[in-house]
């Protein structure tokens, strides 16, 4: 798993995360998440954000929920919008 953070100003953006198909359910995103917030917090960040999905039917998202143990909160949920599909 793979993971970026951009640090301005004293405040972290953590962005940019995937874990290989073949190695999914095994705590990578977990790890990478709490090593980019320790970093953060080492170098003085008083803040940390991030986004992802929400949970929707038939769609549920685990990165939503592991960034939510790890202690963030939801700010505010923005709609996306894509084009509709086609048969």
């Amino acid at each position: 798993g793979v993971g970026a953070i951009y640090i301005r100003d004293g405040v972290g953006w953590l962005d940019f995360a995937s874990t290989a198909p073949e190695f999914r359910c095994r705590g990578s995103q977990g790890a990478i998440l709490a090593a980019r917030i320790n970093y953060a917090a080492e170098l003085g960040c008083s803040k940390i954000f991030t986004c992802t999905g929400v949970d929707v039917p038939g769609d549920p998202q685990h990165s939503y929920s592991n960034i939510l143990k790890y202690g963030f909160n939801t700010t505010y949920e923005r709609k996306n919008f894509a084009p509709p599909k086609t048969s």
